[in-house]
């Protein structure tokens, strides 16, 4: 419960029916298995940090789990259940349905295997990227919002 302009929402896609909710108010997150008939706090997870600015999750490995927090960008490879720490600088997240994961924020990246090593992106008009999404069916193709000072 609480105030739904501070949630941010993501969910798997295809078979699996596993959803995602996280607060920035450091109330954690939120895992569904069932479409999101009940859900599970995870906040409690080994290694999580802090409240939620963004989370990924992408329909060709749906126990991956990417969070945008206090700590980082976070990496879990077991649906929530244990974090690590991939690096220190982090922003908006996105994905497309095979496995590709974009960063926004001051150090955009992309991430072609999963969020195991991410390549750097070229920032538009070196501003930080505070907002993006991901073609589907392109994962060249991105739209972002970026700041503007």
């Amino acid at each position: 419960q609480g105030n739904a302009g501070n949630d941010v929402v993501s969910g798997g896609a295809g078979q699996d029916t596993a959803v995602y909710a996280g607060s920035i108010d450091d109330r954690g997150f939120r895992m569904s298995s069932d479409d999101g008939a009940t859900w599970t706090l995870g906040g409690q997870a080994v290694g999580f940090r802090g409240g939620v600015q963004s989370l990924a999750v992408t329909a060709a490995s749906p126990a991956l789990v990417l969070i945008c927090n206090e700590a980082g960008l976070q990496r879990s490879s077991d649906r929530g259940v244990t974090f690590t720490t991939i690096q220190a600088t982090c922003g908006p997240l996105s994905s497309t349905p095979g496995g590709t994961f974009y960063v926004g924020g001051a150090a955009p990246a992309r991430s072609t295997d999963r969020g195991a090593t991410w390549t750097p992106i070229t920032r538009p008009e070196s501003r930080d990227i505070t907002a993006l999404g991901v073609n589907p069916t392109n994962a060249m193709a991105i739209l972002t919002e970026a700041a503007i000072d």
